[in-house]
């Protein structure tokens, strides 16, 4: 029984003596940092003292060894808000150097915009020579420019040109006294083509400056919206910017050489805390931006403009993400809508400007015309209906100018009858209503 016991003793301080050897082993076995997997642990347990994540502080830890554990493990660990920060501000700052770069290059057009105050043209406007009644003739305007063109029944009919020096003109067609089509406008500085609706620019236009560079604008009831493109003549860089009435609103892309703005790092940065607004700043998205408030969670929440690389960009209230009250939608061709929003949609009432000078007043659903609304065009005239998904439903009133009008019902968008009423109240015929609609 004592040999057995005896061995039994043995086998025990062996296995005690094994465990000790892998122990010690281990203990001075180095990781791919250079540090024993004791002086790890001992690591370990002083970082997280020091930050407070536990009361345990043992004796006689390397500090040195305390500084390799926590260097290695910092590229392991989430950025601080302050190193987020400082990261966005460094790339915001070299992306702003490259976007200074590039729009320093480009030229202004808006000083050579307008060259004449001149909005209406007949045969009183100026001193008349020719024929100012019905022909050609020549007016010399008050400012002292000269408009050169053909009259009908004493105003400004088709082609017409006011000359204000050898660099300086305006070539447009008239109707009726105003501006109406397709028009150029020269000066020292280069061409600017574009169009007109009774003396307001709408739609897409150019300017082609002297040394090749463009800036294209949208036009909506005479005022630049929407994306404007400039592009240079000697290489591939470019500028987006966005208008919203006629103002710069922000520079939303550009291209200089082979850098992009904003960077793809830009884009991916998402909101960043700032530490002295104690709020969150600027974020870029994948295929847009967005610059505005937000709440707790990092959700657009508040006021803020939300700009889609498409060019089409959103001014106006969020609510947990989405597009939420009042806004200001503007489109890349320069249709412009102002009103209510819910849910990331048009829900409410609202106006929409066209480019081609309609005008809706109404009621929205879903981003479409739904419920009582009104349809104005740029000739005067309008409708009073009844919308259900952007078509008109019901009886219809169409008023001219003159105030003839009409009582139309649709079905499903069509035509189905109708009432035609002269200016006195006298009813007419529906062929006898288009001849006088025809005239405005």
């Amino acid at each position: 029984m004592r040999q057995i016991f005896n061995l039994k003793k043995c086998l025990l301080f062996l296995s005690l003596f094994l465990v000790c050897l892998q122990i010690s082993g281990q203990l001075g076995e180095k990781d791919q940092n250079g540090m024993t997997y004791g002086e790890r642990d001992m690591a370990k347990t002083a970082a997280q003292t020091a930050k407070g994540n536990t009361p345990y502080s043992p004796r006689g830890v390397d500090k040195n060894a305390v500084e390799k554990y926590v260097n290695a493990n910092k590229q392991n660990r989430p950025e601080t808000p302050a190193e987020r920060l400082a990261k966005y501000n460094a790339e915001k700052t070299r992306d702003n150097n490259y976007l200074n770069e590039v729009k320093a290059a480009e030229k202004d057009a808006a000083p050579f915009l307008n060259i004449s105050a001149e909005d209406f043209i007949d045969k009183n406007s100026g001193f008349c020579k020719g024929d100012c009644e019905n022909g050609k003739g020549s007016l010399t305007l008050p400012h002292g420019e000269v408009f050169v063109g053909l009259f009908l029944n004493g105003k400004a009919n088709g082609r017409g040109q006011i000359n204000k020096d050898a660099k300086n003109a305006v070539v447009s067609f008239y109707k009726n006294g105003l501006r109406e089509g397709k028009a150029a406008i020269y000066s020292s500085e280069g061409v600017l083509r574009l169009s007109y609706v009774k003396n307001k620019a709408f739609g897409p236009a150019e300017f082609q400056f002297s040394n090749g560079d463009k800036r294209n604008y949208n036009y909506n009831n005479g005022v630049v919206n929407g994306v404007s493109f400039y592009t240079f003549a000697n290489s591939n860089d470019y500028v987006k910017d966005l208008y919203l009435l006629g103002k710069k609103l922000t520079t939303f892309q550009a291209k200089k050489g082979s850098n992009m703005y904003p960077s793809e790092t830009m884009k991916n940065a998402a909101w960043v805390w700032d530490e002295t607004l104690q709020a969150k700043k600027t974020f870029f998205e994948s295929t847009a931006f967005y610059s505005g408030e937000h709440n707790n969670l990092g959700r657009k929440h508040g006021q803020g403009i939300y700009a889609w690389d498409s060019g089409r960009f959103y001014i106006g209230q969020w609510k947990r993400g989405n597009m939420d009250g009042f806004g200001q939608m503007v489109y890349p061709n320069g249709d412009y809508y102002e009103g209510e929003f819910n849910n990331d949609k048009k829900n409410g009432k609202g106006i929409t400007y066209y480019v081609n000078g309609l005008k809706y007043e109404g009621e929205y659903k879903d981003d479409k015309m739904d419920g009582k609304g009104k349809i104005i065009f740029p000739n005067g005239k309008y409708y009073t209906a009844k919308f259900v998904k952007d078509k008109m439903e019901g009886e219809a009133n169409l008023i001219l100018p003159d105030g003839s009008h009409a009582f139309i019902f649709y079905e499903n968008d069509k035509q189905t009858g109708g009432k035609y009423f002269n200016a006195n109240g006298k009813e007419i015929n529906k062929s006898e209503f288009t001849i006088i609609e025809d005239n405005f």
